[in-house]
């Protein structure tokens, strides 16, 4: 059974990570798929709290169309529930098995598109320190890298 939180309508898990689940789900006022990061309040205990709040930091201050777009951020009592954009094609690790083997020219195509990505992250002094195939996603063809769960934010110090 579906469940509502606000505006979304959450069907399924797709993932888990360390804090939570992911779920895909639809928006209902535009009706675009959606992606959920559900993360208990439970498990946010000392650093975790710094690790999320640097996650929605890092989402927010991001506008570039090779990082994932945070849409919305929702809390309940129990939970937080990080609203983002769904990528059609999962993570480069999974479509890297499935192809066997990349082409030259959609190889350096998405080497210039990470780089895009990572331009914005050195401006804005972002470290994502869990960079991997698996937290780079794919929607009809272009890269955006996913997952600030482990993001710093550098200091002039």
């Amino acid at each position: 059974m579906p469940k509502l939180v606000d505006n979304y309508v959450l069907n399924r898990k797709i993932g888990a990570g360390q804090f939570g689940e992911v779920l895909k789900g639809y928006d209902r006022t535009t009706n675009n798929d959606i992606v959920v990061k559900v993360i208990k309040r439970e498990n946010l205990k000392g650093k975790f709290v710094e690790l999320l709040e640097n996650e929605i930091k890092v989402l927010k201050g991001c506008n570039n169309c090779n990082i994932i777009r945070l849409y919305d951020l929702k809390k309940t009592p129990n939970n937080f529930y990080l609203v983002l954009e769904y990528c059609n094609e999962g993570d480069l690790a999974a479509y890297v098995k499935r192809k066997k083997q990349l082409t030259e020219d959609e190889a350096v195509e998405f080497i210039v598109q990470i780089h895009h990505g990572f331009r914005t992250l050195v401006k804005n002094k972002i470290l994502h320190r869990d960079f991997k195939l698996a937290n780079i996603l794919l929607h009809d063809g272009q890269i955006k890298i996913a997952d600030f769960g482990f993001a710093k934010l550098l200091t002039e110090e």
